[in-house]
């Protein structure tokens, strides 16, 4: 499968982050005030929602993707319809499944047809299979819940990450292992936030910063969709709650 064939290269594309662009500001802390949040998501349905694969329901006033045989070789995202340029994101998430898991909240996303030879791969320009064939990923920016803790595999912890992978493979920043760790809830509920205003994009992981940067890339998106992500293989299932946004001037 995909995620077997191409995974060794995103984890290197993943522990290679450079600045690219960029710059990073001094660390925040996001206010409790929930004034001016509304929901991003009515609680009982996906009307107000577009999806790539149908792997995404809801159960419960939760939004649930998990992947399954429907999914095939490539990830799924479930969009917004609506785009957005500067906002405060607040949502509580939580990752379980095989110890190889991998999902994400994107932003600003434009869909754009990717393929694997994309990121300069020698094993995909000699690969003439299904694999290497394109499909719409995201461009835009990740907050990244990606974790692999299984046996016999290098420990890796990307969680609150942020980056653009599809796109820009070497652009991002990700936070301190011991930092994440100590913050972060395994298999368990996470409060995640996602701050955007111009170029300078932030995130927390409950309550801790994991990611404050600013991108001067002059290519960088201004506005777009936002997205929830979930990656093909391993048996995984990632669940999105208490999802609400705050539109800034």
């Amino acid at each position: 499968m995909a995620i077997v064939s191409h995974r060794y290269f995103f984890l290197l594309v993943s522990v290679s982050f450079l600045f690219v662009f960029g710059c990073q500001p001094p660390a925040s802390t996001p206010s409790n005030d929930e004034a001016g949040f509304v929901s991003l998501f009515n609680g009982q349905d996906l009307s107000e929602w577009e999806d790539s694969v149908s792997v995404w329901r809801v159960k419960d006033g939760v939004i649930i993707g998990e992947n399954n045989e429907e999914l095939g070789e490539t990830p799924s995202w479930l969009y917004t319809k609506k785009s957005y340029r500067d906002f405060e994101l607040r949502l509580d998430v939580k990752l379980t499944g095989h110890p190889f898991k991998n999902s994400g909240v994107w932003y600003r996303v434009e869909p754009f047809p990717f393929s694997y030879s994309f990121w300069g791969s020698e094993e995909d320009e000699e690969d003439e299979s299904e694999e290497a064939e394109s499909f719409m990923a995201a461009t835009g920016y990740e907050l990244d819940l990606f974790i692999v803790d299984e046996e016999g595999e290098p420990y890796l912890n990307f969680w609150g990450a942020l980056h653009d992978s599809y796109r820009r493979p070497k652009f991002g920043q990700k936070p301190d292992l011991k930092d994440i760790e100590r913050v972060m809830n395994k298999d368990d509920w996470n409060q995640l936030v996602i701050r955007c205003k111009g170029n300078h994009l932030q995130h927390w992981v409950n309550g801790f910063q994991v990611a404050n940067y600013i991108d001067k890339d002059p290519t960088a998106p201004l506005a777009g969709k936002i997205g929830f992500q979930i990656y093909h293989g391993y048996q995984t299932k990632v669940e999105f709650n208490n999802i609400r946004i705050k539109l800034l001037n």
